[in-house]
């Protein structure tokens, strides 16, 4: 292996050293090059700097217009603006309008989209110092104004404004370099190993904020937070190089941007043979929007006479895009089923109002005119889950563990069979796709799924899944994908709904019983002790049979012992043990766990001794201990 190299994804179009670089720096409103003044460019270092303005008791800022067009809109690589901008008497901003600073992304000077970062209704106060921005301008939601026509399949056109209300001498409206980010992109760590050393944290770190000449704003850190746009990624893509990596006791943040969902998130391969992953005892948060789907009553609710919904949602937000659906009902609302709308919260009449644009919900003009129904229930869908992802790739590494760590408001969590969760506290998450994965001793709380759906979507792996705490919030705990017979041990549930199954009964299909079989065949779950048995919803053509395992210990077992049990007269091993190592030399033993009163023909075989078969065995109904005396094979001994 070898060093470790930090790379970023993305593509800078621009360097912000000099007035034409990459394209051609402008200022604001004007078809020709600035005079360049003494302090025209900003200077952050010995080696870099920024193109800046000086805007004083007015508005004004600085454009910039790309050498080559981008395409944001093409479906394999939907992209994000990602630029660094600066006010640097951001105390001058002024706040008592919409658009106190505002960022342009569009296709000419006169065909843009507008984002008021800073004003009256986006963010007060203003923060000083540089900021990231982020922009997905294929969103709608995101949009505060529009001039002309722009067209975002050609995109050349950036700008950065400011109205400043007071008066001021040096140059105060920055920008610095501007690159664009496809989805999954942001920046790489690669190789590494124990004596290179291996990668760590800090490597990020070094790569973008510890240098003048990256300077990218993907890695920002702030009382020892590393706070994220876009994309980590830890290992090759290509298992070309291997990467090892460790690291514990970090907090990482991803931030939230204006974009859409698979912008941002935590990645790591496991595509070379090497490749070995560790992330200990690390906070990872994501301070992204969640989807959420909300119902009302079109009677109850509904005040038609100042034409708000009378519902105090907790987690909706100013500006927040919802889209309304009718849910089948054929009452007139005043909203047009399948339509997104702009919000904003009404303290006087304690309702929420809406809007068909962005730009007027901020200025809280041209309110829909609600009317009430007859009491059918429709409902607001958010439309963008902004959180970050946590994804792990390939089978063919050493293991990606992320142990011991607190895990909140991530969207979705993508593991394979390399993959494990251990020890990991688990919040205000949508999914996870175990794939195979090991999710174990894990407590789990606050899943932002629906009823209806699951927190863990299994395809078959089920035992690997054990000894996890799951506190119900919507929905399910699991989801089985694949039909089958698995051992389920020591999981416990608080909260669901549904009581427990039994031996070819299972409960009733409630929409947050613990477990959802959506195999669409047979499920047999035999349940180990020390857990709970869970509650079942059965999908369409599913059934499934819940067994309360039973443990029975093999005990005096000789060194190097293996146990095999299967089901009777069959070749389907329900457990069993290569080498039973517990207990003393020479006086082992094994624990197995099977559903009481299942024929099994079991096998104790060890080198040197005589083989043990016992065909068509009654598993007990209560915990039993088989004290195994292994005979010496003499025809072993003396060949």
């Amino acid at each position: 292996m070898a060093t470790v190299s930090v790379a970023f994804d993305g593509t800078r179009m621009s360097e912000a050293e000099s007035i034409t670089d990459g394209g051609n720096w402008y200022l604001w409103g004007t078809t020709s090059k600035p005079s360049v003044e003494v302090d025209f460019v900003y200077q952050l270092g010995s080696s870099s700097a920024a193109i800046s303005r000086k805007v004083s008791a007015a508005t004004g800022g600085v454009e910039f217009n790309a050498t080559t067009a981008v395409d944001y809109t093409s479906a394999t690589a939907v992209r994000a603006v990602l630029a660094l901008v600066n006010v640097t008497t951001y105390g001058l901003i002024d706040t008592t309008v919409h658009k106190g600073a505002d960022y342009n992304i569009g296709s000419s000077p006169t065909a843009y989209y507008g984002y008021y970062l800073y004003g009256s209704f986006n963010s007060y106060p203003p923060k000083g110092g540089w900021q990231i921005v982020m922009i997905d301008p294929n969103e709608v939601e995101y949009r505060d104004a529009t001039t002309g026509t722009p067209v975002l399949t050609t995109v050349d056109y950036y700008g950065w404004w400011a109205d400043i209300t007071g008066s001021v001498k040096a140059e105060n409206i920055v920008h610095d370099a501007i690159c664009y980010l496809a989805k999954e992109q942001g920046l790489t760590l690669t190789r590494g190993d124990s004596t290179d050393p291996d990668g760590v944290w800090q490597d990020f770190v070094d790569f973008d904020e510890g240098t003048v000449g990256n300077r990218y704003g993907v890695v920002v850190t702030s009382e020892g937070v590393l706070n994220v746009t876009g994309w980590l990624t830890i290992g090759d893509s290509s298992g070309t190089n291997a990467t090892v990596f460790y690291d514990t006791g970090k907090v990482i943040v991803f931030r939230e941007q204006l974009v859409s969902a698979g912008f941002s998130g935590l990645k790591v391969y496991q595509g070379n043979a090497s490749d070995d992953v560790d992330i200990v005892d690390t906070f990872i948060q994501s301070k992204g929007r969640g989807f959420a789907k909300d119902l009302f009553d079109t009677s109850a609710d509904i005040d038609a006479t100042n034409d708000v919904i009378t519902l105090a949602w907790d987690h909706w937000r100013d500006l927040d895009y919802f889209t309304y659906s009718k849910e089948g009902g054929t009452d007139t609302t005043g909203l047009t089923d399948a339509n997104e709308y702009w919000v904003l919260w009404d303290s006087t009449n304690s309702g929420w109002a809406f809007y068909s644009s962005r730009a007027n919900a901020a200025a809280d003009t041209s309110r829909i005119n609600l009317s009430a129904g007859t009491g059918e229930s429709h409902s607001f869908s958010k439309v963008n889950d902004t959180r970050a992802d946590l994804t792990i790739s390939g089978t063919s590494g050493l293991g990606a563990d992320i142990t011991g760590c607190t895990i909140d408001n991530l969207r979705n969590i993508t593991l394979t069979s390399a993959g494990t969760l251990e020890r990991c506290k688990i919040t205000n998450c949508e999914q996870i796709t175990q794939a195979s994965g090991f999710i174990t001793d894990c407590t789990i709380s606050l899943a932002t799924t629906d009823d209806g759906e699951a927190f863990i979507v299994s395809n078959g792996s089920l035992a690997n899944i054990s000894g996890n705490d799951f506190t119900h919030s919507d929905g399910h705990a699991i989801e089985i994908t694949a039909t089958g017979t698995y051992n389920f041990n020591g999981n416990t549930f608080s909260g669901y709904s549904g009581t427990p199954g039994s031996n070819g009964t299972p409960s009733s299909g409630s929409t947050d019983a613990m477990i959802y079989n959506n195999s669409g065949g047979l499920v047999t779950l035999n349940i180990g002790s020390g857990g709970d048995t869970p509650s079942i919803r059965n999908g369409a053509s599913a059934t499934t049979v819940v067994n309360n395992n039973v443990t029975l210990t093999f005990d005096k077992l000789k060194d190097n012992t293996e146990v095999r049990i299967y089901a009777a007269g069959t070749s389907t091993e329900l457990d069993g043990i290569e080498n039973a190592t517990a207990g003393s030399p020479d006086n082992r033993n094994f624990p197995a766990s099977i559903a009481a009163s299942t024929s099994v023909d079991y096998w104790i075989l060890a080198l040197g001794y005589v083989v043990i078969k016992v065909k068509a065995f009654t598993w007990p109904t209560t915990t039993q201990t088989i004290n195994i005396q292994q005979i010496i094979d003499r025809n072993y001994e003396n060949p």
